[in-house]
């Protein structure tokens, strides 16, 4: 069910009471290809040779006592899992494709695990990268004039205090020479 904002989805996860519910002879209940369809459906939503997708329904299995059948259907090949080949579950599997299409990532992990758009998963990356790498070196050249800065003042500071010492010394010894010259025009 995706209204507005939800993001709820309930499955049918009891893949034993399906199959026996298929094994038995036709009835009157359940169109002839729903139980199959159902099954398929479950197999597509629930892939048994993804990884993660195991790990989650595993989890989800331990906490709300699923079937544990569910989590491991046959594997769907390509042309098994065109929406085509689904009559009754069509509009709903249609529904939620597009509610993952539509749906973008809000956390750090979700970007690093999202990879349906590649161009789109490659550029933030980079974008990242390039804006890590900047604010870094940017720091780095902060510091570094910071320490520059401090380091030319000290300098100058230095070089004042030993100019006003010459400049001391100069005036006593221009005075002295002043005084000299006076002497010698008496």
């Amino acid at each position: 069910n995706f209204i507005g904002t939800q993001t709820s989805m309930y499955l049918i996860t009891s893949v034993k009471a399906l199959n026996h519910a298929h094994q038995r002879p036709p009835s009157h209940t359940f169109p002839p290809d729903f139980l199959d369809e159902t099954l398929r459906t479950l197999s597509l939503l629930l892939p048994s040779t993804n990884r993660r997708s195991k790990k989650w329904f595993r989890a989800k299995q331990e906490r709300f006592h699923l079937d544990p059948k569910a989590g491991s259907c046959v594997h769907l090949n390509a042309a098994a899992r065109q929406i085509d080949n689904f009559k009754y579950w069509r509009d709903r599997l249609f529904i939620l494709k597009q509610a993952f299409d539509d749906s973008e990532p809000k956390t750090i992990g979700q970007w690093w695990n999202d990879d349906r758009k590649k161009v789109q998963w490659y550029t933030f990356w980079v974008a990242a990268l390039v804006l890590a790498l900047t604010i870094t070196f940017g720091l780095i050249q902060s510091v570094t004039g910071g320490i520059q800065a401090w380091a030319s003042i000290q300098s100058l500071r230095r070089c004042t205090v030993n100019f006003n010492m010459f400049s001391l010394s100069n005036s006593s010894k221009q005075i002295h020479e002043a005084d000299m010259c006076k002497r010698d025009m008496n």
